[in-house]
């Protein structure tokens, strides 16, 4: 977790010595990336004595006093600030996005700035950010992101996109462009990006009154559509239980991945932890993970072996409806529509005391 409460991912564990004037230190350090070259925490200070002076910028260790020097000038404490996104969002190839974006630190109420592309963005991500001026609204900005590649590029929610600088009036004395931060409520008629292309598709056959009709509509419902691969939405209305009765818990030893699938089924595991739809699990149940290549060979598909615990679990009687009476409810239509989820597997939540039951191993861990 960022200070900012954003979630940051960590690498692992290493121990390292860490020297401070005239001292060594053997401390355990999380692998992560930060902007920083490290950041000591408080478990640091507090375990080795360190006593931090910041009027005097000095930090006092066992005794002896070591002078620090502040990576912000004196007098810039709040005119400049990280510029991170807000949502997880996707920017297809060949294409600009204008995102939603979040000011880290604390400026003016009338501060108007300009976002400064962060240096090493481009090479990382693979994308430019425009330098634009901006006036934040509540502490929101808007980022202009383009993609150049011909494959579409992920970012995540908190992902340093550049820094916004404050800008005094006096430098505001040449026309340049500006780009004003618009409210969730006056977005107008403007369709949101992961609608554009449905309703690109949708308007072939129709008439302009028609296409009007269909925009306002996706316009009203637009919250019940996916708005990126992670974005799955979950129902309210019900849970799957799974009734195992007074059955001991079943554990199963992990199979062996082949080494030509695992770096795609490891890619698959940090996937679905990152879109918070599993979650690591010590249970006493587990079942084997079973990789089966697609058809094609166009990746894998990662499945788990469920059928011992499916043998011991109460079924559901589920009747489907008699196919004739489906086709006669369908005579006479002239028009046919049909709804699909996401993702209907992960978007019925699991009863919280049968999640246990569902745990599989991968990682050397349980998940």
């Amino acid at each position: 977790m960022t200070a900012s409460g954003g979630r940051l991912s960590v690498y692992g564990q290493v121990m390292l010595n860490l020297k401070l004037g005239g001292y060594e230190f053997e401390h355990a350090f999380l692998l992560a990336d930060i902007e920083n070259d490290c950041i000591l925490g408080v478990d640091f200070l507090s375990k080795y004595g360190c006593d931090v002076l910041l009027s005097k910028q000095k930090m006092v260790v066992r005794g002896q006093s070591i002078t620090c020097f502040s990576c912000i000038a004196d007098g810039d404490m709040n005119s400049s600030c990280k510029v991170v996104i807000q949502d997880k969002c996707t920017i297809p190839p060949s294409s600009e996005v204008i995102v939603k974006g979040c000011l880290t630190g604390t400026i003016p109420i009338q501060a108007v700035g300009v976002i400064e592309p962060r240096e090493n963005f481009i090479s990382k991500y693979g994308l430019m950010v425009a330098k634009v001026l901006v006036d934040p609204f509540r502490g929101s900005v808007p980022v202009r992101i383009m993609n150049l590649s011909d494959k579409p590029c992920t970012l995540y929610s908190h992902t340093v996109v550049g820094n916004f600088d404050e800008v005094n009036d006096s430098i505001l004395q040449e026309s340049i462009r500006r780009l004003d931060v618009l409210s969730e409520q006056d977005t107008g008629d403007a369709l949101p990006v992961y609608l554009e292309e449905l309703f690109k598709r949708s308007c072939v056959n129709l008439d302009q009154a028609h296409t009007g009709a269909l925009k306002g509509l996706l316009l009203k419902y637009r919250d019940i559509f996916s708005k990126s691969a992670g974005d799955l939405g979950l129902t309210h209305l019900t849970q799957h239980c799974i009734d195992t009765g007074d059955t001991k818990p079943i554990k199963q030893h992990p199979r062996r991945i082949p080494l030509a699938r695992r770096e795609a089924a490891e890619n698959d595991v940090r996937a679905m932890l990152e879109h918070g739809v599993i979650e690591p699990s010590t249970s006493a149940w587990c079942s084997p993970v079973c990789i089966v290549e697609k058809k094609g060979g166009d990746g894998i598909r990662f499945c788990i072996d469920y059928r011992k615990l499916n043998s011991v679990t109460n079924k559901d009687s589920q009747p489907l409806p008699r196919i004739d009476d489906t086709l006669d409810a369908l005579v006479g239509a002239a028009w046919l529509s049909t709804v699909d989820l996401k993702s209907g597997y992960w978007q019925v939540p699991m009863r919280a005391e049968d999640k246990a039951k569902t745990t599989f191993s991968m990682l050397g861990g349980g998940f």
